[in-house]
């Protein structure tokens, strides 16, 4: 099988911020459906790599610590068990909080739409 490389890259730190976002919530729905594994979740997102990354890349602590304790969730997971899902839950609700704590965002992003792609595949 021939080794496969996904970069997305997003036009600033709004951009990226809501990337993350949407595919922390998309995980760790995905997850809470039993779709994935809490190990493929992790090692998409939910590692403390990931979180040194976006924080040296200028973006939230508030985002940052999101990501940090979605790497706590396998110790839910053996710890507490019966707290996994509401933790995940909860963790999908404050993904979403940041998404929608920017109500001037999707006008934002029309317009720069106009002009340039916000996020690139390659």
């Amino acid at each position: 099988m021939k080794n496969l490389s996904l970069i997305v890259e997003a036009l600033g730190q709004e951009q990226a911020t809501r990337l993350v976002c949407t595919l922390a919530i998309g995980l760790l729905t995905a997850f809470r459906r039993e779709s994935i594994t809490l190990d493929e979740a992790e090692w998409i997102l939910f590692r403390p790599a990931t979180a040194h990354t976006l924080q040296l890349k200028g973006l939230s602590p508030e985002l940052c610590s999101l990501i940090m304790e979605g790497c706590e969730l396998e110790d839910t997971q053996s710890l507490w068990p019966e707290r996994l899902d509401a933790t995940a839950q909860g963790l999908i609700e404050r993904f979403a909080a940041i998404l929608q704590s920017d109500p001037g965002y999707a006008q934002r992003a029309n317009e720069k739409l106009q002009r340039e792609r916000l996020y690139r595949i390659r």
